[in-house]
């Protein structure tokens, strides 16, 4: 019996590569597509997926019923396998960057539910997928690996009792000058190898308001478009006419003309003075080193007849990555692309967002320019060769180590209640102050709380006067944030504000900064920001504050947000801000708003 089961794996491998040998269609080599499952074949984007019906020892579910978008007919079919372990292995004749693409999407038949499945997913010793549950949408997995054998191997393994499954796969060699042999960490002075390490794509974005279907991309990758993270003060802008591949040096392998003939701009036509950086703002999973590539192709047109100075600065969580003067790049030449790389340590990852930013550059010319035309973020595979959060840590411990999360929970909670008490304190501090300044010129002292009376005598004011614990008062209010976020979810923003500040401050800025607040205050750690988040977002809303009061800003703009895409004013150009005391961040606050 076992050397019957030994003989049908043995078979099903080489039939498997008999597949990818000898059914390829392209007349490109190192190609693979298979629609699995499938009686026939199928043809999307130019790409012909050829059917493993005959050749695959597995079962076979189809569907006519299938919500899955734009790519249907690659999910109409699922091969699926309840063997321990299966594997595909394609041979390569050129070693070099594969890219390997995934569809699943669970069908539901008669006779199978592959909803129910659970499986790991692993290449060349890589772990692609780990313990993978089905979402009940399809879903498009991307990685891009180096090889250096003369085959490929893709292995599903069941968990026990379960099973595996894969709707349509897609194997190609990559263009060589695609991935760099290197990129630079950023804060550091080094670089890191890029070969030893597999990577997962996890967002690709266009800009100036336009995707970019796999039809129009000769890799068939998928760019969003930046609508659901437009910022505020950007501007989309499209000048396809103007895009020189051959002045910048590389071909539209790297990114689609439709990529670098978008943009979006800082518009900065309202304020000649104007310094804010455009920030997007990524969920990812900490534990992980991650890649980013900023795509730049100067396409704006100056609409005043002038030469403007375009120069800014990169960020990515707030520290700088390089700064970019165009008249420097390609010898300014208008309209060549050209694209920057770096690398997040995990270290600088841990809280589970990614910050991408363009800022702009201190004492540039009037009305500034800044702007970017795409990114992409992927994932660099850890230590255990792993691709998978469960291998990063962050997964369900024992119960011991839920107690001990338990408290320490409560301690950084503690801990955070606290510090947002403080920073509470010192921003309205400053705030009151300068409100105060702005009224009256020639007082030579500012007092920073209010009016002591009016505080006593009104049971509402939060934001001064008012201690953290105040045991004197109802039950429900006596610890002051508690009582506040309870406020907050019930929509009574009116609430919690000081009567000093009623009808000088917009709802809109106190909702986000309870935002803040509400993430300072997050039981699990890699959910609250840093300090220097923190600061950065406080500074952001002391501006917008400041801005509304010199009657500059438009009404019908819309709002930053703190998850999505956001703008961010700029400390003086400094993008990292560990490590400063907290009394000279609001000094270079001060001093930036009295400029």
């Amino acid at each position: 019996m076992i050397n019957l089961k030994l003989f049908l794996e043995l078979k099903l491998c080489f039939l498997i590569t008999v597949l990818c040998s000898s059914h390829i269609t392209s007349s490109v080599s190192d190609t693979f597509f298979i629609n699995c499952g499938s009686p026939t074949n199928v043809t999307v984007n130019n790409r012909t997926f050829v059917s493993d019906n005959n050749l695959v020892q597995g079962i076979s579910v189809g569907t006519t019923d299938s919500n899955s978008g734009d790519e249907s007919a690659l999910f109409q079919t699922a091969r699926v396998f309840s063997d321990e372990s299966s594997t595909y292995r394609f041979p390569i004749e050129k070693h070099g960057w594969f890219l390997i693409r995934l569809y699943f999407l669970p069908l539901v038949s008669a006779s199978q539910d592959l909803t129910t499945a659970r499986f790991s997913v692993s290449a060349q010793n890589f772990t692609l997928i780990r313990e993978y549950k089905p979402s009940t949408t399809s879903v498009v997995k991307e990685y891009s690996l180096n090889i250096a054998n003369d085959n490929l191997s893709l292995e599903f393994r069941r968990q026990a009792g379960s099973i595996a499954f894969i709707n349509a796969l897609e194997v190609f060699r990559l263009p060589e000058d695609l991935i760099p042999e290197d990129a630079k960490l950023i804060g550091t002075q080094k670089d890191l190898k890029l070969r030893s390490h597999a990577m997962e794509t996890v967002s690709r974005v266009n800009m100036g308001n336009l995707s970019v279907s796999r039809d129009q991309d000769k890799l068939w990758r998928q760019w969003d478009s930046d609508s659901a993270y437009k910022a505020q003060f950007g501007t989309p802008v499209m000048n396809l006419e103007a895009v020189n591949f051959s002045a910048g040096g590389i071909t539209d392998d790297i990114a689609p003309l439709y990529v670098y003939g978008t943009a979006t701009r800082l518009n900065s036509d309202l304020d000649p003075n104007t310094n804010a950086n455009l920030t997007w703002t990524f969920k990812i999973e900490p534990g992980f080193d991650y890649f980013v590539r900023f795509h730049f192709c100067n396409i704006i047109v100056d609409p005043f007849g002038f030469k403007r100075q375009i120069r800014f600065d990169i960020f990515v969580n707030s520290e700088k990555v390089r700064s970019v003067d165009m008249t420097e790049v390609l010898n300014g030449t208008f309209g060549a692309p050209f694209f920057v790389d770096a690398v997040m340590r995990k270290a600088r990852s841990r809280e589970g967002f990614l910050n991408l930013s363009i800022g702009l550059v201190m004492d540039v010319s009037s009305y500034p320019v800044s702007f970017i035309n795409g990114f992409e973020i992927l994932k660099l595979s850890n230590d255990k060769q792993s691709l998978d959060a469960f291998d990063a840590g962050f997964h369900d411990g024992s119960s011991r180590n839920k107690s001990s999360n338990t408290r320490i929970g409560l301690i950084a909670g503690l801990s955070a209640t606290l510090c947002v008490a403080l920073v509470f304190g010192v921003v309205v501090f400053w705030w009151c102050v300068r409100k105060r300044r702005r009224r009256n010129r020639q007082m030579q002292t500012v007092h920073s709380r209010g009016d002591d009376h009016q505080i006593k005598n009104n049971e509402k004011p939060v934001v001064c006067g008012r201690p953290v614990i105040d045991p004197s008062l109802p039950r429900e209010k006596v610890n002051l944030i508690e009582w506040a976020m309870k406020l907050v979810k019930k929509g009574k923003l009116e609430d919690i504000i000081d009567p000093f500040l009623e009808g000088k401050v917009k709802l809109e800025e106190v909702k986000k900064y309870c935002e803040i607040t509400e993430k300072c205050l997050s039981q699990n750690g890699i959910e609250r920001p840093t300090m220097g988040d923190l600061l950065w977002n406080l500074e952001f809303m002391l501006q917008v504050q400041a801005k509304d009061e010199k009657a500059a800003m438009v009404d019908d703009q819309p709002e930053a947000s703190i998850v999505g895409s956001t703008v961010q004013f700029s400390v003086n150009g400094v993008g990292d801000i560990a490590g400063v005391s907290m009394s000279k961040v609001f000094a270079q606050m001060v001093r930036e708003e009295t400029r």
